[in-house]
């Protein structure tokens, strides 16, 4: 974790296992600055770093990255909803497939099961879409509040069929991980997730809810937008420095 001179605070982590690459992630106070960042990427290049990447940013977020040289890497689809009132149940027959209609908690005993099943739902996504142990806890403690929830493991599968990190901060809300078994997909596992997320937003006090996706991931995009998501003009990018002239 680093602090810049003007109140950013920048989170620099391995990125996933490419030698000599490192994620910068903005996690609190204002946007890092273009010489914010122009140091940390200095320093990060002292000390080997060949590639840095950036979390997945809005077009508003991205100028000092780009002034320091950071190019497109990756472009996600963001969609959003507004969320309010009564919201009503979920779209795919769930009981009739088999999988139970309740979600419950994820437990700490529940986080290596977890992270199996996540692995095997993103197992041919990009690097992007690859995340370990520490990135899920910290997408947790990102928000003001979240809610981690879990399908329990269907006919088809040996351990939870689904799971879903949803937070809020302010009136906003993010689903910021969904993930469902291979085994399990057509199930109704996903919907089960996303209505379970958004009747938690609303109870929360949320007015607006945001998920991105990648632009060819078909059947997530049609889960979403049967839940009154619609993709949004611009989207997120993740963002790409390679770094030259380090021993």
């Amino acid at each position: 974790m680093t602090r810049g001179h003007l109140g950013a605070v920048l989170r620099i982590t391995p990125w996933h296992a490419v030698p000599r690459a490192a994620q910068l992630v903005a996690v609190a106070g204002p946007g890092p600055t273009a010489d914010e960042v122009a140091d940390v990427v200095d320093d990060l290049g002292r000390r080997g770093v060949r590639t840095v990447v950036t979390s997945a940013l809005a077009v508003v977020d991205q100028a000092a990255f780009r002034s320091v040289g950071f190019v497109d890497h990756e472009h996600l689809l963001l969609l959003h909803r507004t969320i309010h009132g009564h919201l009503r149940e979920p779209l795919d027959g769930t009981r009739r497939r088999g999988v139970a209609r309740r979600t419950r908690s994820v437990r700490a005993d529940d986080h290596d099961d977890v992270l199996v099943l996540d692995r095997q739902a993103f197992a041919d996504a990009s690097a992007v879409w690859q995340v370990d142990h520490d990135a899920l806890l910290d997408a947790a403690r990102a928000t003001d509040e979240h809610r981690w929830r879990l399908v329990r493991r269907s006919p088809t599968t040996p351990g939870p069929a689904g799971h879903a990190l949803t937070g809020r901060t302010g009136r906003s809300g993010f689903l910021q991980r969904l993930a469902v078994h291979p085994a399990a997909e057509g199930r109704g596992v996903g919907s089960l997730l996303v209505a379970d997320a958004l009747r938690w937003l609303v109870r929360s006090g949320a007015r607006h809810a945001f998920v991105n996706t990648q632009p060819d991931n078909h059947r997530a995009r049609t889960l979403y937008e049967r839940h009154g998501f619609t993709v949004l003009p611009d989207g997120l990018d993740v963002l790409r420095l390679d770094l030259r002239g380090t021993p």
